[in-house]
């Protein structure tokens, strides 16, 4: 049986030629972001939801850690990739949420789609390649 390949093109927020933004939820989220530019990403997770929280852990080449935080319902962290401080990706994404909490991600980017997110490396190149065509 042929094994699935996913991954998924995440937006920036504020896309051109609409009003309407592109913001991610989710509860668990545990894959492998890559550029699609060599520009600056700024990444913001907010913990939605009523009490609960949620956990972002964000590490870039041999396991760096960019960010390691726990945030309360309402708070906000953002993290910019593609700079001197975050090196160049890919960079491992592992973020969840309590009980009832979820989290929030918005992207800030120059252009309208900046990074893949995927389970697996090898699945993100595959996809790569098939863009590239």
């Amino acid at each position: 049986m042929p094994s699935t390949v996913e991954c998924q093109v995440l937006r920036r927020s504020a896309i051109r030629q609409t009003t309407d933004q592109a913001l991610y939820h989710a509860k668990l989220a545990r894959g492998y972001l890559v550029p699609l530019t060599d520009e600056q990403i700024t990444l913001t997770f907010t913990a939605v939801g009523l009490r609960d929280g949620s956990y972002v852990g964000l590490s870039g080449a041999a396991g760096k850690r960019l960010l390691d935080r726990y945030l309360r319902a309402g708070d906000s962290v953002s993290v910019t990739l593609n700079d001197s401080s975050s090196g160049p990706g890919p960079w491992l994404l592992d973020a969840f949420s309590d009980h009832s909490g979820a989290f929030r991600l918005a992207i800030t980017a120059s252009i309208d789609e900046p990074v893949l997110f995927g389970r697996s490396l090898e699945d993100i190149a595959l996809i790569r390649e098939k863009m590239r065509n």
